[in-house]
């Protein structure tokens, strides 16, 4: 490998800054707040042995912007609330109990308010208890957890977050990396809001697509038709209704127009966004007709049902249709 005449400059500089690192001192982690020291002259105060003047040093804490529960915190065009604590939280089918730890549950809402399309993965949510610890999520242990889904600026997704953490601990805050490397985070507050305190709420208007309900949209090589929005719908006989949400239902019709690669039909795929830009999965068997899952190659298409579950104050805007579980392309139909 070649080194520049440049490159040895910036390693001797490098060097140099090491060297005057370790002559300061160096600094060990704390989980106390970071502070900034000022430092002034107090008049009569001699060093001994010396003429200098001793330093005396004041410590004054940064100043951070408190949030509570139920404030919005946002950054780098995305934005998350936590809204509910559950402490214990009822387990879900998926949970495992460990001697000494309890199940622990965050309500989130997590939003991409103008930022490039983010992929929500509750993998990248960890819980800070009151002594500065930190957990990682305890993934399937609660029901509703937060999908896993992508955001257009506009759209965001409600849902759980659950972690396991000692019967002693208390949950503080809760962090999330829209970057699943974690180069940057936003963190929510758990604390109980004081008396009086207005919560900091976020109101997103999604971008609605011109498309109609029947209109068909083309792109990609493949095209898409919400025909038809059954609202409410008619269950099916697997489907199981929740307190405070209605079932709805979208004929979809799927067809490869000239894609390079199959299109794969799959109501997993399908998503419906509502009017404030929330985001939810398909509810698997939840009306009968379902669209089947198979690939569709140049010339051949497919028609069915998709079923959402969503609140009963929702209205229902577009379908957003992923034209492969490992790509960021969606068609996205008008359902109005």
């Amino acid at each position: 490998m070649k080194i520049n005449h440049r490159s040895k400059l910036l390693a001797a500089s490098f060097s140099m800054l090491v060297l005057v690192s370790l002559a300061c001192g160096s600094a060990s982690p704390t989980s106390e707040p970071a502070k900034i020291s000022t430092a002034t002259i107090e008049a009569g105060a001699i060093q001994p042995g010396t003429d200098t003047p001793v330093a005396t040093v004041q410590d004054t804490p940064t100043q951070v912007t408190e949030n509570y529960l139920g404030d919005t915190v946002q950054a780098h065009g995305y934005a998350m609330a936590a809204l509910t604590v559950a402490d214990p939280a009822k387990p879900g089918m998926l949970y495992q109990s460990e001697a000494g730890k309890k199940l622990v549950a965050v309500e989130v809402v997590i939003s991409n308010v103008s930022g490039d399309m983010l992929g929500v993965n509750v993998m990248n949510a960890t819980l800070l208890d009151n002594e500065g610890f930190v957990y990682q999520n305890d993934l399937g242990s609660v029901d509703n957890q937060v999908g896993t889904v992508d955001l257009n600026p506009g759209e965001q997704v409600r849902g759980w977050i659950s972690f396991k953490i000692p019967e002693a601990s208390t949950a503080a805050s809760i962090k999330y990396s829209p970057d699943t490397f974690g180069s940057y985070f936003l963190q929510s507050s758990l604390a109980t809001p004081p008396s009086g305190h207005q919560p900091a709420v976020l109101t997103l208007t999604p971008v609605l697509p011109s498309s109609k309900l029947g209109d068909v949209v083309e792109q990609f090589g493949y095209s898409l038709a919400a025909n038809t929005l059954e609202d409410p719908a008619k269950p099916g006989m697997f489907y199981s209704a929740q307190k405070g949400f209605r079932l709805v239902a979208v004929e979809l019709t799927l067809t490869n127009v000239s894609g390079s690669k199959t299109l794969s039909a799959n109501p997993l795929y399908a998503f419906l966004v509502d009017s404030k830009g929330f985001v939810y999965g398909a509810e698997l068997g939840g009306r009968d007709g379902q669209i089947n899952s198979l690939d569709l190659s140049i010339g051949e298409k497919t028609k069915g049902w998709v079923s959402f579950t969503i609140p009963v104050d929702a209205t229902p805007a577009y379908i957003k249709y992923q034209t492969d579980v490992f790509s960021t392309n969606y068609l996205i139909a008008g359902v109005k």
